[in-house]
């Protein structure tokens, strides 16, 4: 059974403070209005959870670059989903 995110995985759940942090500093401020940083956290936590098993713990530094890594992936995917039908995000109201 699925454990939720804040459960076995709550060792990932202690950086969502900096995580979120870090989203909102380096989210394109062209975004900032159509994405907000807590629900790219969510989803580099999830994906955190859902890699628990391949994730070898090795300090709290290697972790923290670990997590920084899935939210840079994430944070591209969001510029993906905006940039894929060539939207002109920046003259969107």
């Amino acid at each position: 059974m699925n454990e939720p995110v804040g459960s076995s995985s709550g060792v990932f759940e202690r950086h969502r403070n900096y995580l979120r942090l870090l989203a909102r500093l380096q989210l394109d401020i062209r975004l900032r209005g159509k994405v907000d940083p807590s629900d790219v956290v969510q989803q580099t936590l999830l994906r955190a959870h859902q890699a628990r098993d391949t994730y070898q713990h090795r300090g709290a530094t290697e972790e923290a670059a670990w997590l920084r890594q899935i939210l840079a992936n994430c944070l591209a995917d969001v510029i993906r989903k905006y940039s894929r039908d060539k939207r002109r995000v920046d003259l969107e109201m």
